[in-house]
């Protein structure tokens, strides 16, 4: 299987996707993304933990080489996702900036202060 393969989308994000909550689906989202750039970073580290420990007479140069060029195509994948991430919370702020905004500015992020005199 290709590491590039696009998997189906998960159950928490197609049901957010058919209630129309924007915001909800773009959290979904920014989870999934989360969770791919985890197993990403695992898979990265345990592909140079075994290549630092490898004893040079067991493995070939050929293999270590396919090695080094998996593990760069996956820091290069590894940084779309930083840059979708990225993209996906500015596409959120901005997204409960627009919500807050219509309910009046009152909301979760709004601080009212109030001066106390005596």
């Amino acid at each position: 299987t290709s590491i590039t393969k696009a998997l189906p989308q998960p159950p928490t994000l197609r049901e957010h996707e058919t209630n129309n909550d924007h915001i909800a689906a773009l959290d979904a989202r920014l989870a999934n993304l989360s969770l791919r750039r985890k197993n990403i970073s695992r898979v990265i580290h345990d592909l140079t933990i075994v290549r630092a420990v490898d004893n040079p007479l067991v493995t070939t140069l050929a293999e270590r080489r396919e090695a080094e060029r998996k593990v760069k195509g996956l820091e290069e994948e590894l940084a779309e996702i930083g840059q979708e991430e990225h993209d996906l919370g500015m596409r959120m702020h901005r997204a409960r900036k627009r919500v807050e905004r219509e309910e009046g500015g009152v909301g979760v992020d709004a601080i009212w202060i109030k001066r106390v005199t005596s």
